[in-house]
């Protein structure tokens, strides 16, 4: 049985838990790792198989030996049944692979279903193909589970007809390999016209209906429905829980997209609550490898990245893109995507060589796997002109922006969170290069969309009123640039505490535009507040704790001048008033 399974799979060493797998369903009594074991001691007495060190335990039996096994008159009555027992097993096997470690770890599988299931002639052998595109999308590589989630369909729907449950969930596949691609449009069609046959006949924790209404989940979310989106995803994360367990990969997988969606929706603190209970979870699940550790660590940095903790995830940023560099390769998707969030953290920093370098290496890749008006290839571009931006290269950044901005408004929609970001650094763009109106027009628009997509609190509002308020100043509206300042201390202080730098370095700006403005009562009683928490916050010799007190001097020094010149004009007032004499 041994030497007939090997030659039913690929020409590979084939691991323990597909032989035992197989042999549970072949044998009816006895131990499964027992007959393993037995089957291994004879066929290694007799030279026909190696053990392989690594994985532990695995097999490999030579080509000819399989082969000529086949033809043994024994075999022929066997081989129906173990093909059926070695499909039924790589079955289980990929279902249950909802890890990226898992996948890797497991490729050996993956080849033997890969072989398995190369040209299906069954609806088993179908269903089994889709599961090896899935490892091929979730691992990066999205032509190949492209090519064959669309085999697996062409064989089912030719076969089985077009309503038939393999069938649709064949075509869930085929939609996955759209949103991996960004056809959120493409995708919506396919799922939202398989997913009811497949609710119909399929449990509610099931990997296919899961993955459908996740699917799904996702494609709204890229056509900016959002609140859709979390529902569908909160109702499959419920689904998943009760069915397979809080600690399930399929359950953790659901709760990573919920925090997705919460973060799209400006809900940042509700998106690191469920990061923390994924990281967990994993840590109580026995196989976690330290991919997927730092497969959430990089998502969590994501959610930091929008509330302005730039440097805090700088690390683990860098070395997500060299570990997934290292793991899947220089053009694997995962790869680029994380390199993607190293170059919007090069463009954070101004790092403008650094940021040209790898968008010159990335950008082209983006381009040839998903064309150059793909979301992926538009953000890419986005980050090396926000780069140039920090680097106070106004023109370029400008120049860049422009088009850049109405194509990726044209493909994600005028709401998308990436799009008011690059919208806002056109604005800075344009408020820097002196064209301080083009930028009020932006962020005239630009602000009420953003307060009332993701509240008054979210960064790119912050950034967005900080640029306001330079614009006005650069107006000579000191009154209206002080009063947009206010504000934005005040927003910054609900979300920081009053000592953070951020918080002071903007009530300092408002302290000086008072004092500009003459106004010393309300500059005065600022920094009576502001300068204990500097010297908390700060240090009594900070900088920035030094401006504060010179500033009270000039306050003072102009609250006694003032209070001067009104004796004066009051000594002049009673000189001039005629006697009552």
């Amino acid at each position: 049985d041994l030497l007939c399974l090997a030659s039913c799979v690929a020409v590979a060493p084939i691991p323990k838990e597909l032989i035992e797998g197989a042999f549970a369903r072949l044998y009816t009594t006895g131990s499964p790792s027992f007959a393993r074991m037995k089957a291994s001691k004879e066929t290694d007495r007799f030279a026909l198989s190696r053990k392989e060190s690594t994985p532990a335990d695995a097999l490999s039996i030579h080509t000819l030996v399989a082969r000529t096994a086949r033809r043994h008159p024994d075999s022929k009555a066997r081989l129906e049944k173990l093909q059926a027992a070695a499909l039924a097993a790589l079955t289980d096997m990929l279902r249950g692979m909802g890890t990226l470690s898992s996948i890797l770890r497991q490729s050996l599988a993956i080849t033997h279903a890969r072989a398995m299931a190369a040209t299906p002639t069954t609806p088993e052998e179908a269903m089994l193909l889709v599961l090896v595109a899935n490892t091929d999308l979730n691992r990066g590589d999205l032509e190949t589970g492209d090519r064959l989630a669309r085999r697996a369909f062409d064989y089912c729907r030719a076969n089985l007809g077009e309503d038939a449950l393999e069938t649709c969930c064949a075509r869930s596949g085929v939609a996955m390999a759209l949103l991996a691609r960004g056809d959120s449009s493409g995708a919506r069609q396919i799922l939202e016209a398989v997913i009811p046959v497949i609710e119909r006949s399929l449990p509610p924790g099931d990997i296919f209906r899961i993955g459908a209404q996740l699917g799904l989940s996702l494609a709204l979310a890229g056509q900016g429905d959002l609140r859709s989106a979390r529902q569908l995803c909160e109702t499959a994360l419920s689904a998943s829980a009760d069915v397979n367990g809080v600690d399930h990969p399929l359950t953790l997988g659901a709760k990573t997209m919920l925090g997705h969606l919460l973060r799209a929706e400006g809900d940042v603190q509700g998106m690191m609550r469920l990061h923390q209970e994924v990281s967990a979870a994993r840590c109580r699940v026995a196989d976690t490898q330290d991919v997927d550790k730092l497969t959430d660590e990089l998502l969590m940095a994501q959610a930091k990245i929008g509330i302005g903790e730039i440097e805090s995830v700088a690390p683990i940023i860098e070395k997500a893109a060299s570990v997934f560099e290292q793991t899947l390769g220089k053009v694997n998707i995962l790869t680029l995507n994380a390199k993607l969030w190293l170059l919007l953290l090069l463009g954070s920093r101004g790092d403008v060589t650094a940021a040209r370098q790898l968008a010159r290496e990335i950008i082209p890749r983006f381009e040839q796997m998903y064309g150059p008006n793909n979301p992926a290839t538009l953000l890419s571009r986005y980050a090396e002109a926000a780069a140039l931006l920090c680097a106070e290269e106004n023109d370029a950044a400008q120049s860049l922006l422009e088009p850049i901005v109405s194509e990726m408004e044209a493909v994600l929609g005028a709401q998308h969170a990436e799009v008011l970001g690059a919208r806002l650094c056109l604005a800075q763009a344009r408020r820097s290069n002196g064209d301080a109106d083009g930028a009020r027009r932006i962020l005239d628009d630009l602000i009420p969309l953003v307060e009332a997509r993701f509240g008054r609190t979210h960064l790119i509002n912050l950034n967005a009123k900080s640029c306001l308020a330079l614009c006005l100043f650069g107006q000579d509206d000191r009154t209206g640039a002080c009063a947009v300042w206010e504000e934005l201390a005040g927003l910054r202080e609900a979300l920081h505490g009053s000592d953070h730098p951020e918080v002071l370095s903007t009530k300092l700006l408002v302290a000086q535009l008072l004092a500009l403005l003459d106004d010393y009562e309300r500059c005065e009683g600022l920094l009576h507040q502001v300068i204990p928490a500097a010297e908390s916050g700060l240090g009594p010799e900070h900088e920035t704790t030094l401006m504060f007190k010179e500033l009270l001097t000039t306050c003072r020094n102009g609250l006694l001048l003032r209070r001067l010149e009104a004796e004066r004009n009051q000594q002049a007032d009673e000189f001039k008033a005629p006697s009552k004499g």
